[in-house]
């Protein structure tokens, strides 16, 4: 079989790049395409008709037709996002699996660290799945379960996107990598850090129950910032107040009481 799929059209940067990276042996097949609908539902399709026995599993696009975020939100993918899907298993260990619902959050501490060694301000996590630099959002993770097995990781980040040219609400709040950056950077250069950290990240996390007590904090956008928060039990406006041990987001309303919210919405008010 071979492991980087149909190459005909990447550019030789790209093959080189998916050569070294396979040849590092963590990372054991990938694929770089100019476009595809999205890369999570290339990965899922693929995923559901192979073993999860190639994993971790890399598929990169040049181009999304239909990115998506969480729920019914889509994501703008123009020339210059890095877009790329990774396939994970974790290890079968019963403390982790309680711990499962704290991958986002996991990998958006991940690619903030790989983030700063780019660029020149460090970068934020907005819970539970956004990045942003200087107030504004350069990329959004999209974490998705396949079958019992195997966790899709869906990443778009903003390298070269050329913002000024989006519409005005994207205007508004996005920004790119290439805007902080204090040196030129590829796609490619941002996928080889990233990945890097991810894979570091997840092994410590692994290992330690304590991590995103010891991690989100320097890290959290919201932090002490007043909120609108959409959650299951309806909607609610309070100062953020970071994560519990579990990554639910606290919030304390303005009588004094604290919420906690493991799925849903929230923004800055």
């Amino acid at each position: 079989m071979n492991p980087f799929g149909d190459q005909g059209d990447q550019q030789g940067d790209q093959r080189e790049y998916l050569q070294d990276l396979l040849s590092e042996g963590w990372v054991r097949q990938a694929e770089w395409v100019g476009e595809v609908d999205s890369t999570n539902s290339w990965a899922k399709r693929e995923l559901q008709d192979s073993s999860s026995e190639s994993v971790p599993r890399l598929w990169v696009a040049d181009r999304q037709t239909e990115g998506r975020g969480r729920g019914t939100h889509r994501w703008w993918s123009p020339e210059g996002c890095l877009m790329f899907s990774l396939a994970w298993r974790p290890p079968d260990d019963a403390s982790l699996r309680e711990r499962l619902p704290q991958l986002a959050l996991v990998i958006g501490i991940a690619i903030a660290k790989g983030i700063d060694r780019l660029g020149s301000l460090p970068c934020q996590v907005k819970w539970p799945n956004d990045l942003y630099l200087n107030e504004r959002k350069v990329g959004g993770i999209l974490v998705e379960a396949v079958g019992n097995a195997c966790w899709v990781i869906g990443v778009g980040l903003n390298v070269r996107v050329p913002v000024d040219e989006a519409n005005e609400e994207i205007r508004s709040r996005a920004t790119s990598l290439h805007y902080w950056s204090h040196r030129p950077l590829d796609r490619t250069q941002v996928l080889d850090e990233v990945l890097e950290q991810i894979k570091q990240e997840i092994e410590t996390w692994c290992s330690d129950e304590r991590y995103l007590e010891r991690e989100w904090e320097s890290r959290c956008f919201l932090r002490d910032r007043l909120v609108e928060v959409d959650g299951p039990s309806g909607k609610g406006i309070g100062k953020c107040q970071g994560i519990d041990s579990f990554g639910r987001l606290r919030w304390t309303d303005s009588g004094g009481k604290t919420h906690t919210v493991l799925s849903g919405t929230v923004r800055a008010v």
